[in-house]
């Protein structure tokens, strides 16, 4: 298990306009994590939870759960599933105006939202040296 506290400066700069028409801004944020991670001879388990916000504006803040599933199928062969939930108040950057259907579906441009869901599941495939327990992971 870990704890991480984070707090700092950001800084934005925008391509357009934001809807609090601004075009570049520095913000103070902190952030809170939680993280629980479980390793098993039969797979993995871990569960993250982190709630941010910005110091100007406590509402403007996001609430995010994930977790993921890993079932080892052989030594180097494992199935995977992943979901992530959002409670999202603090998209600052968001656009003036109206946004395309052409931008919407290539995702060009963010909607205004107060959630966001996704989830996948895929294959890992992992290999190295029997004496060696750091796999790169990223092949």
């Amino acid at each position: 298990m870990s704890v991480t506290y984070r707090a700092g400066i950001d800084a934005y700069d925008y391509f357009e306009e934001t809807i609090f028409d601004k075009l570049k801004e520095t913000l103070l944020s902190e952030s809170l994590e939680l993280n629980l991670e479980l390793i098993q001879p039969w797979g993995e388990i871990s569960v993250g939870l982190e709630g941010s916000h910005y110091f100007h504006d406590f509402p403007k803040n996001r609430l995010t759960l994930e977790s993921d599933f890993s079932i080892r199928l052989t030594r180097n062969f494992s199935v995977y599933f992943e979901l992530v939930s959002e409670a999202v108040h603090d998209q600052l950057y968001l656009p003036k105006g109206d946004a395309s259907l052409e931008d919407i579906l290539l995702r060009r441009r963010k909607l205004a939202t107060t959630y966001e869901i996704s989830g996948e599941m895929g294959i890992r495939f992992t290999f190295g040296s029997i004496y060696n327990n750091v796999v790169n992971e990223r092949f």
